[in-house]
Order: C-alpha cells, then sequence, then structure tokens
C-alpha cells in the first residue's frame, strides 16, 4: 500500500476501501454490526499498527498485548485472526517487505533459541559456529533492507519525463 498511513481514527474501511474486495475482509465488513462499523475498523487498525512494517509499532515483542491493553481495550485472542493478519500482509505489503518480517522471524526464533540453549561442552561448538554464522544472516537482513529503502524511495506514480531522466 503505496499510501500507508496510521491515523487510526479514520474508517480504516473508508482509507482502504479496495480492501473490502477480498472475501475474508468483506466477511468482517458485512457481519460488523457496530455504528459505522468501527469494531472491524479498529480490528484492521490494530492489524496495520502491529504488522506494517512502518508502524512505530512494529518492533516492539509485545505489540498485540500493547495494541489489545491499549488501543482495542479488549483482550482479543491474536491466532484466532491469524488469518486476517496473514491476508493483510499478502495483499498489502511488497515482497521485499514480506521478506523482510520472514527474516526478522527466523532471527528472533535463532536468538530465542541461542539464549535458551545451555552453554557447556556437548553445546557449545554447535552454538559458537551458529552465532559466527549469525553475522552473515544480519548481513543478508541488512541487504533486504536496503532493497526495501530503495524500494520507498522510489516514485512510481508516474513515468519520469524525458528532461526529468536526462535524456533532453
Amino acid at each position: 500500500m503505496s499510501r500507508v498511513h496510521f491515523e487510526y481514527t479514520k474508517s480504516f474501511w473508508k482509507e482502504f476501501p479496495e480492501l473490502k474486495i477480498i472475501k475474508d475482509f468483506s466477511l468482517i465488513y458485512n457481519n460488523d454490526k457496530s455504528k459505522d462499523k468501527i469494531d472491524s475498523s479498529q480490528l484492521m487498525w490494530a492489524i496495520q499498527l502491529c504488522y506494517h512494517p512502518d508502524s512505530l509499532f512494529y518492533n516492539i515483542p509485545n505489540k498485540e498485548d500493547l495494541i489489545n491493553k491499549d488501543f482495542l481495550k479488549k483482550d482479543m485472542v491474536w491466532s484466532k485472526i491469524r488469518h486476517l493478519v496473514d491476508l493483510y500482509i499478502e495483499t498489502t505489503l511488497s515482497e521485499a517487505q514480506r521478506s523482510m518480517i520472514m527474516w526478522e522471524e527466523q532471527m528472533r526464533k535463532r536468538r530465542e533459541f541461542l539464549l535458551e540453549t545451555e552453554y557447556n561442552i556437548e553445546t557449545a561448538k554447535d552454538l559458537d559456529t551458529m552465532g559466527k554464522a549469525t553475522f552473515g544472516l544480519y548481513q543478508d537482513f541488512d541487504r533486504i533492507k536496503k532493497l526495501l529503502k530503495e524500494e520507498s524511495t522510489k516514485d512510481i506514480s508516474r513515468p519520469k519525463s524525458l528532461s526529468e531522466s536526462g535524456e533532453i
């Protein structure tokens, strides 16, 4: 979504009406009996606030808990709407953004594994090898982030004129 923003006080459905075309999003919209579809709008804002890489909440480890407590003001079970989160990611993020999310998740799991594995004579060699390999993984991750930055700075709204491209 090139026009992504986080103005959560506005109706998500008025800001991004084209998402209602997708069946699963349409179902939550159409089944929402709240005034002005505020419940489903807040749900979609919660997903965007947690899972869009440009959100200030994106890098917070307990972002879902914070959004539940401070934004939704209820205890939503995120595993029950995981299909909506996945659909949001697939339909609104670029391939580079999805790759970044995958890398971040793998790095998080790797970090947790390394922290949870006891360092002893049986595990030392494997943990040391994994620790050394982590540097290369972070280099790959940095390449993805650079690609994302390049992608976000491109102006794809219109083709460049001949004078803008330097051809005349």
